[in-house]
């Protein structure tokens, strides 16, 4: 993921690049769309000084995740994937980084004074799953 590509879809990066260059940043906020171009551009477009790498706004696949998230423990960042209504904001989740491995897939846990729960048509509640879909 470390390769810079050389064609014309990394044309906006290049400016994303520049602008964190220049403002020092430390903060990649992103949905799938931008983490799926990071997985096929190369992650070396994101400057050394980006640390913390948030995901929301839908379902990514597994194998990015799991690149995303080797990719940012080997630049010594945090990659969390976060589950909330309207894109990233507000943030009812949270996969913590140092749980990834663990739990590849998962939405994480609520976040404090939160509480989510699986529950069937009727509001009756379900047994916990892996690769139970949530519908809202």
């Amino acid at each position: 993921m470390n390769a810079r590509p050389s064609n014309e879809a990394s044309a906006s990066f290049a400016k994303l690049e520049a602008d964190y260059r220049s403002a020092k940043g430390s903060h990649f906020p992103g949905v799938p769309f931008h983490y799926a171009a990071l997985a096929r551009l190369g992650a070396g477009l994101i400057p050394d000084s980006v640390k913390v790498f948030t995901q929301a706004g839908g379902a990514l696949d597994p194998r990015i995740q799991a690149r995303i998230h080797d990719w940012t423990s080997e630049r010594d960042g945090r990659f969390f994937v976060m589950y909330g209504q309207t894109e990233a904001s507000p943030r009812m989740t949270t996969l913590q980084h140092s749980d990834f491995s663990r739990k590849v897939g998962s939405v994480g846990v609520a976040l404090a004074g939160g509480r989510l729960s699986i529950v069937d048509e009727m509001g009756a509640p379900l047994p916990a799953e892996p690769n139970r879909r949530a519908v809202c």
